[in-house]
């Protein structure tokens, strides 16, 4: 018997323990959560003072071309929590970020790395793939989206799951964003602004994504998204953290997902590799290999 739970259109198959093929379904969750879980849909306006002064944060960080990201997911629904660590860098100047996560579900735990290289975002979930696929460590997923660089804020690249593109649209047009003022965010002196995303900025800006056709009908379940964000920009005018709440209701369940990312170390060197295509499997083909695995266990 699994639960399901529902980050930002992303269904996690949540494993009771002492069922056959339990961590074969773990890890085709924490799967999902790369291609379609991390992080919230950061859409800002840039009609007022505030909205400027983000987007202009926003430029700032992207010129910088690198960062280091410390990050922190936790998603509930029908009772049952996930979360998610995890520490990586980025490479805005490729579109490419690089994470090793710690994910949490239904009292067990794994460590995944994740890469993202533009369109295509690359699993390793260690030994648990080559349970459903013998030889292979990666699991691969196309998420449909253009691949670009850095260039300005307005042009986002690949959206759904990657921290690089999600940070582009901070600076794009949406909704209303208000100064909260002076605060200290981790020891760091910094200015604040909140901003209220409404369902209809949210639906608009997946309606123009170039989603594949499984990761649209995960979106499709999800309704009356309410996206509440704080961003945190430092005195060298570079983002230091962003905060996000999403409230959701997603196959008729109230869903509820915390996100804080904290960027440090901007400019420094960094390495972001593709993993071998010999030890990759396609998305499609692991969900095949998975059920077949569940299948013969389960008799």
């Amino acid at each position: 018997m699994t639960e399901t739970v529902t980050t930002l259109g992303t269904p996690l198959a949540v494993p009771q323990k002492g069922r056959a093929g339990g961590f074969l379904a773990l890890a085709g969750a924490a799967v999902l959560l790369a291609g379609g879980g991390v992080g919230a849909y950061f859409v800002l306006g840039h009609t007022t003072n505030a909205a400027a002064a983000v987007a202009t944060a926003v430029q700032e960080s992207l010129n910088r071309k690198t960062a280091d990201l410390s990050m922190h997911i936790s998603a509930s629904a029908a009772g049952t929590t996930a979360t998610i660590t995890g520490t990586g860098s980025m490479d805005f100047a490729t579109n490419a970020v690089n994470l090793t996560m710690n994910i949490n579900a239904g009292g067990q735990s794994i460590t995944e790395r994740a890469v993202y290289d533009g369109a295509t975002i690359f699993v390793n979930l260690g030994s648990l793939v080559g349970l459903a696929a013998p030889g292979k460590s990666w699991v691969s997923i196309d998420t449909g989206q253009p691949t670009s660089g850095a260039g300005g804020v307005g042009g986002t690249g690949g959206t759904v799951g990657n921290p690089t593109a999600m940070l582009k649209l901070l600076g794009a047009q949406g909704n209303q964003v208000v100064a909260l003022g002076s605060s200290m965010v981790n020891g760091v002196s910094v200015q604040g602004y909140t901003v209220h995303l409404t369902p209809a900025s949210i639906t608009k800006d997946l309606s123009e994504a170039h989603l594949p056709s499984w990761m649209k009908q995960a979106v499709s379940t999800v309704q009356s998204p309410d996206v509440t964000e704080d961003v945190y920009i430092d005195g060298s005018n570079q983002l230091l953290s962003v905060v996000a709440t999403v409230h959701a209701r997603a196959n008729n369940q109230n869903v509820v997902e915390n996100t804080s990312m904290d960027f440090s170390n901007y400019g420094t060197s960094v390495a972001i590799v593709d993993p071998p295509p010999n030890d990759v499997v396609s998305f499609s083909q692991f969900q095949q290999d998975a059920a077949a695995k569940n299948a013969a266990s389960s008799t």
